[in-house]
């Protein structure tokens, strides 16, 4: 599990590396794509908010349409997707001195994808831009292009994808020199694209013949002179040229589902996923009790002719052994009734504590592990430095920030790694619990974490997880949020907020709300 040949050389300058990657990555005064440059979600920015809520520090609050995408900032433009009246897809621009919505312009789409009614949207995706050109992805359409203004420049038409889970698509397209790179992983063909961006011609396309469904967003890493294109998906994670989408190499884990991004360090990647069940499942095996599956979710997904059953063709991503557990006449088939009485079956049984080992934890897909630079081929067996199977996240991305790495999952649990050793230096359970989806930020010795109930956790950094302040915002967020300015932007089911010190304030002495 541990290549200790390898940890002696990485161990003692891992630190300071890290400390440099984050400052290389946040040192762009733009929040330009999902999770800010790199999708690091690290900030050099100082005199960060700790004291914020719903009415305190908002220097404005602007209502907007729901979506799960977050806040894309270049300049003083600040670009969201949304789904208005269940039926439009928009691209919003706002600004970000004083919120005032500047344009809205709809994406038509001749269909509009099936998501899961609670936690998906068809505006999941976070839009990308380079100082030019804004750049969106909806599964419902493919990428589009506008310019500033909020004029299409361009369309690229993809899909229709299929996703047997019902979430969606949601991996979000980045920027590397003139190409506009798109993630398409999903229970087709998946595969890897890039674009031109200046016209939205195709210049490269990889099939993925590996990848089932998966949401992360790709990444680059630069190692050795050569710009690498990092994807985590669904079984695997693989790297490719990013200039020529050649593949260059993978390391497997088998079983899993991938929803998170990696982060990476000169030294050493981290990716994480959750076994397929928890997928398959969506239970929320970290809060008591637990909550009831929703059976009419899945069978609007899965049973195809509509005859109140579905069968393992229907459900092929199901574990064998759950399937024939769950099927107790052994019919081939399973019901309402099988499904229920499964459950409170699983119910009666005594749920696992946060610190203790699942029963046979190697033979799942959950895991959380760090990937060394310089594999070729599948690099499996030769370069995974190390692996962690009891703190792996469902949706929120891991945190590499400053000589720490952190994750967050269900039921609010927090964990602080050594990232060259994978040891576990802390653990404790938030008193924001519950499901997480926005993934956690960092800036100024702070660490921002958002749980889906709109509760916000500041702590400070390092592995003492000492908690600064804790507020509450009253509404859903899935959302993560963008650090700009010294300032930090949050949207919420209804609103986007922006939080610190009031850079003017308004002549009425209150808070502005467009």
């Amino acid at each position: 599990m541990k290549n200790v040949l390898n940890l002696l050389m990485v161990g003692g300058l891992l630190a300071a590396a890290v400390a440099t990657a984050g400052a290389e990555t946040a040192s762009s005064p733009h929040w330009p794509q999902f999770r800010g440059p790199n999708a690091a979600g690290v900030s050099s920015d100082r005199d960060l908010p700790v004291e914020f809520g719903p009415a305190t520090n908002v220097v404005w609050k602007t209502p907007v349409p729901p979506g799960n995408s977050s806040p894309c900032v270049w300049g003083d433009n600040i670009f969201l997707t949304a789904f208005t009246d269940k039926q439009r897809l928009v691209v919003l621009c706002v600004g970000r001195d004083d919120g005032r919505i500047r344009w809205e312009r709809e994406v038509p789409a001749e269909r509009i994808e099936n998501v899961h009614p609670s936690a998906g949207s068809p505006a999941s995706a976070t839009p990308a831009a380079d100082g030019e050109r804004v750049y969106v992805f909806f599964g419902s359409v493919g990428v589009v292009c506008f310019d500033f203004q909020g004029q299409v420049v361009w369309k690229h038409a993809l899909g229709p994808f299929k996703y047997n889970l019902g979430w969606g698509a949601a991996s979000s397209p980045i920027v590397h020199g003139d190409s506009v790179i798109q993630n398409c992983d999903h229970d087709g063909e998946s595969f890897l694209l890039a674009l031109d961006k200046r016209t939205g011609e195709e210049k490269w396309k990889t099939s993925r013949p590996n990848a089932a469904a998966g949401y992360a967003t790709p990444i680059l890493w630069d190692i050795g002179g050569q710009t690498q294109l990092v994807v985590a998906g669904s079984g695997r994670v693989s790297a490719y040229d990013a200039d020529t989408g050649k593949e260059l190499w993978h390391a497997e884990q088998p079983k899993s589902f991938v929803a998170t991004t990696p982060v990476a360090s000169p030294q050493l990647l981290f990716a994480a996923g959750v076994d397929w069940s928890v997928a398959v499942s969506d239970f929320s095996s970290s809060e008591k009790p637990r909550q009831k599956p929703n059976w009419d979710m899945l069978f609007a997904n899965h049973d195809g002719n509509r005859d109140g059953k579905v069968s393992r063709e229907e459900i092929p991503r199901m574990n064998p052994k759950a399937f024939d557990r769950i099927d107790m006449n052994h019919d081939g088939f399973l019901t309402r009734e099988e499904l229920d009485a499964d459950f409170y079956r699983q119910q009666q049984q005594p749920q696992a504590h946060a610190e203790s080992p699942p029963a046979a934890a190697t033979q799942t897909g959950n895991v959380l592990m760090a990937i060394r630079p310089g594999g070729q081929g599948d690099a499996t067996a030769t370069h995974v430095a190390w692996r962690e199977p009891r703190a792996a996240p469902y949706v929120p991305s891991p945190l590499l920030y400053e000589d720490h790495l952190y994750v967050i999952k269900e039921g609010g649990i927090l964990s602080c790694f050594d990232p060259a050793t994978g040891k576990l230096l802390n653990r404790q359970r938030l008193a924001a619990t519950g499901n997480y989806y926005a993934s956690p930020v960092a800036g100024d010795g702070k660490l921002y974490l958002v749980s889906e109930k709109g509760r916000v956790t500041v702590l400070a950094a390092g592995p003492a997880l000492k908690v600064l302040t804790q507020s509450s915002f009253g509404e859903r967020c899935l959302a993560t949020p963008a650090i700009v300015g010294g300032t930090l932007y949050l949207r919420t089911e209804r609103a986007l907020f922006c939080l610190g010190q009031p850079r003017q304030a308004p002549t009425s002495g209150r808070t502005s709300e467009r």
